[in-house]
């Protein structure tokens, strides 16, 4: 053999080795998308008690929600719920009044907690996961 056809040989060997491993990570690639879409697209519950209003409603949301997106929600769907928020440059939004109860009224104030515990971040940052509990209290 010459030189000339080794050469070509290796070329069309090195080309054949690419496309097949460009073809595998593009596969590889739109399956762990299709996956991540479709975990997004699952249906997630959480359960919500809200002081004076519910204990532990079941809500459903299919994308990802923060702690306050679930209560604006709920807000869009009960009207007993009531709720107003003030927003505080670099700082968030603060959740100022639920129903008939806001805040600052003999000293007490809408905090809350996620699975029994009081969070270091604000209700609009928390994003929620399936199966957490989210509790709203007024002390």
């Amino acid at each position: 053999m010459n030189k000339k056809t080794i050469l070509q040989i290796l070329t069309a060997g090195a080309v054949t080795i690419i496309l097949i491993f460009g073809i595998s990570a593009i596969i590889n690639y739109d399956e762990s998308t299709k996956e991540l879409v479709q975990t997004d697209l699952q249906t997630k519950t959480i359960s919500i008690t809200i002081d004076g209003l519910y204990s532990d409603k079941t809500v459903q949301f299919n994308s990802p929600k923060t702690v306050l997106e679930i209560l604006q929600q709920l807000d869009t769907k009960d009207v007993e719920v009531q709720l107003k928020t003030r927003e505080y440059p670099g700082l968030g939004v603060l959740v100022e009044s639920i129903s008939d109860k806001t805040n600052g009224v003999n000293g007490e104030y809408w905090q809350y907690k996620i699975n029994g515990a009081m969070p270091q971040i604000g209700a609009d940052k928390l994003e929620i996961k399936n199966g957490d509990i989210i509790e709203w209290y007024f002390d």
